[in-house]
């Protein structure tokens, strides 16, 4: 996976940190991607607006400080220790620069605002070890009022990406595409009947 595979302002910093290259690209990248998006609804501004790969990665630390070097020696860290290493001997960040990130959250008002500052705390962390899964996040206190255990499934296994090695004409191709609609309309008309089924109910 490479490191342009999100948008800069809403990249991991494990991601901003292997640039161009390939790197270790898991499930907590999406949830470090859905914390700055959780940001960036209670402010109205994006939480992280670096420039440039290194600028980026100087706004988190400033933000979050240096992570742990036992974190550093870890694959999931994609070399970050390198790109950190790089930024302070070159005078771009001190860890006496880290201001955190709580002072751009709006004035707390209510517990669900305590909340949602307490659900991107756990989302927002340099070590990807310790940030919520999606199951984590869906228990937090935050969600206490949409949360449905008895409704909210889990993969039984990775998504399966062996179409992307297929080597298939384009006619093939429209088929399965025909096919995969078909499915997803007749499942959508199911779901449908039995809503408008419990509505007369």
């Amino acid at each position: 996976m490479t490191g342009y595979v999100t948008c800069r302002w809403y990249r991991a910093p494990e991601i901003v940190a292997m640039g161009e290259g390939a790197g270790v690209y898991t499930n907590a990248v999406d949830m470090w991607s859905a914390g700055c998006v959780l940001a960036e609804l209670m402010t109205g501004r994006t939480l992280f607006q670096g420039s440039s790969n290194m600028s980026q990665l100087v706004e988190i630390l400033k933000a979050l400080g240096s992570p742990s070097p036992d974190y550093l020696a870890t694959k999931e860290a994609n070399g970050s220790d390198d790109m950190i290493k790089f930024l302070t001997e070159n005078g771009m960040f001190k860890d006496e620069d880290t201001v955190g990130w709580r002072h751009t959250m709006p004035a707390s008002q209510d517990e669900s605002m305590d909340a949602a500052i307490d659900l991107l705390d756990s989302l927002i962390k340099f070590d990807a070890r310790e940030r919520l899964d999606a199951a984590g996040c869906l228990a937090h206190p935050y969600f206490e009022d949409l949360a449905d255990p008895d409704d909210e499934p889990e993969a039984e296994g990775l998504f399966d990406e062996s179409f992307e090695t297929f080597k298939l004409s384009s006619k093939e191709w429209e088929e399965l595409v025909h096919v995969e609609v078909a499915d997803f309309q007749a499942h959508f008309a199911a779901q449908m009947e039995e809503v408008d089924g419990d509505a007369w109910e």
